[in-house]
C-alpha cells in the first residue's frame, strides 16, 4: 500500500495548510520555498522528544525550536512545556499510556523526556537529525528555566556545534544584535514553525502571520497575538526581517487560548535565564 493511500488525512489537512498559510502571509512573506537564498527559512529547526520506556525509546512529542548564540555558546531555544512534557498551568504530564513488551504493560507518560532530537538543515535542502540528552538517567536535567519557572514558557539547552557535520549543514543563528525589545501595538509579525510534524511532508517551516496585541501578565513578557497556530509549532520564534533578509526576534509561540488568539513571550527573557543559571 503506497504513502498516499496509507495517510490520506495528514496529506489532506497539509494541503489545506499550505493553501492557508499562502493566503495569509503579509509583504515579509517568503519570496521562495524551493532554495536556500533566504536564510529565513533555515531559522526554525524541527525537534523530537524522546523517554526512555523499559529498554526501549518512544517519540512523546514534537515541536519546534531554534539556536540561538551569545558568548561563543550555542543554546536550542524552544518552550517549557516541550522540554519539561507537562502543561505549563497544571504541571501535569499532557498525557499517559501504555507500552507493552514481551507480554508486560509498562505505563508511561510525557513528562521529563530524555533526549531531544534536532533536524538541522543540509545544503542538500534535506535534514540532519542529532539526539541531544536533555535529562540522563539519575534524573538531573541539562536544561534551562526561567527565574519564574514554567510562569515563563521559555527553555534551552547548551549545545555543541562541533559535533555536527557543520561543511554540510546550514545553519542561522539567532544573536543577541537580533533581539527586539520594543514593539509598536498593533503590528504584524511571522510565526515559523512545524505544525503536527509538518517535517515529514517538507523540510521548510510553514510561516503563518501573527497580529501582535499587547503585552500582557503582571511580569510584562507575556505576548498576545492573532494567528492560526496548530500544535507542533510550540517553540517556533516571531519574527520580523526586512527586503535584506536583516531580521529580529521578538518572541518565541507557546500555546492558543483558542481558535484565533494566541500566546508567546518576549525573547528578552532569554537574557534572564542565562543569568540565573551563571551562563
Amino acid at each position: 500500500m503506497n504513502r498516499m493511500r496509507q495517510f490520506p488525512i495528514q496529506l489532506i489537512f497539509f494541503a489545506i495548510l499550505c493553501i492557508s498559510v499562502l493566503g495569509c502571509t503579509n509583504n515579509n512573506s517568503i519570496k521562495s520555498h524551493s532554495n536556500y537564498e533566504n536564510k529565513i527559512l533555515t531559522i526554525p529547526l524541527y525537534v523530537e522528544l524522546a523517554k526512555r520506556v523499559g529498554t526501549n525509546f518512544k517519540i512523546i512529542d514534537r515541536a519546534t525550536g531554534f539556536i540561538y548564540e551569545e558568548n561563543s555558546k550555542n543554546y536550542l531555544v524552544s518552550n517549557w512545556h516541550v522540554f519539561s512534557g507537562r502543561n505549563p498551568h497544571t504541571l501535569k504530564p499532557d498525557f499517559d499510556t501504555s507500552l507493552v513488551v514481551d507480554e508486560k504493560i509498562i505505563p508511561y507518560d510525557s513528562s521529563d523526556p530524555d533526549f531531544m532530537i534536532v533536524y538541522y538543515h543540509t545544503i542538500n535542502k534535506s535534514l540532519y537529525s542529532k539526539a541531544c540528552l536533555i535529562k540522563n538517567k539519575s534524573g538531573y536535567k541539562f536544561w534551562y528555566e526561567h527565574p519564574d519557572k514554567h510562569k515563563c514558557d521559555l527553555a534551552l539547552v547548551e549545545i555543541d556545534l562541533n559535533e555536527l557535520p557543520l561543511d554540510s549543514l546550514i545553519i542561522t543563528k539567532v544573536r543577541p544584535e537580533n533581539i527586539l525589545t520594543s514593539v509598536i501595538e498593533p503590528k504584524m509579525f511571522s510565526i515559523l514553525g512545524y505544525p503536527r510534524g509538518q517535517k515529514s511532508y517538507n523540510q521548510f517551516p510553514v510561516i503563518l502571520d501573527a497580529k501582535m496585541l499587547t503585552i500582557i501578565g503582571s511580569q510584562s513578557y507575556t505576548l498576545s497575538y492573532k494567528a492560526f497556530t496548530e500544535r507542533g509549532m510550540s517553540g517556533s520564534p516571531i519574527l520580523e526581517w526586512d527586503d535584506e533578509l536583516n531580521f529580529k526576534i521578538l518572541g518565541v509561540h507557546a500555546q492558543g487560548i483558542n481558535d484565533s488568539i494566541k500566546i508567546g513571550f518576549q525573547f528578552n527573557e532569554i537574557k534572564s535565564i542565562l543569568s540565573n543559571n551563571n551562563r
